[in-house]
């Protein structure tokens, strides 16, 4: 699949042109917390997907595609989205973030479209974009507050497991 490449293409252009690089470090623990929290959902939903990565030419598995997104797509997001978040306004802050979720929607739906994402366990399109609702302001609440940001995430984490029947499923 040539959107996988084009994707990460694009990302990788988008963080090195609009990246507020200069000051990275500030954003270094939200970027991490991101990376950590997916590798953990990926790792507790081992047995019971949600979603299936397909394969293509470059990257044979689910799980290695995982690992790619997991340290380049989505801390070069954590690190655009951080880079412009609006200071001042509430108002522009919910716009912004209001953008960012389109963004990873129409993303995702060119991805399935395409074939290069499966839901399963009864996940669905609409359940990533309620997902990336809370995942863009728990990102923008780490940063300054991150305490609140993991306390968050350990209820949307609960919800999750709770709805999608994960005690159920195997656990090894």
């Amino acid at each position: 699949m040539i959107f996988r490449a084009v994707l990460l293409l694009g990302f990788l252009f988008a963080a090195w042109y609009w990246g507020d690089w200069r000051n990275w470090r500030n954003y270094y623990p939200t970027m991490l917390f991101t990376m950590l929290v997916n590798i953990t959902a990926s790792y507790l939903a081992y047995h019971h997907l949600l979603w299936v990565f397909a394969p293509d030419r470059l990257i044979t598995t689910h799980t290695v595609l995982n690992i790619v997104n997991t340290f380049t797509i989505l801390p070069l997001t954590t690190l655009l989205f951080l880079s412009h978040l609006p200071k001042a306004s509430r108002r522009k802050q919910c716009y912004y973030i209001i953008l960012w979720i389109l963004l990873y929607g129409i993303i995702e739906t060119l991805d399935h479209q395409q074939g290069g994402i499966t839901y399963l366990n009864g996940w669905s399109l609409g359940w990533s974009v309620l997902l990336n609702c809370t995942m863009f302001p728990i990102l923008a609440i780490h940063r300054n507050h991150p305490l609140i940001a993991w306390l968050i995430t350990f209820l949307v984490a609960w919800l999750v497991i709770i709805n999608f029947n994960f005690l159920a499923a195997e656990m090894h």
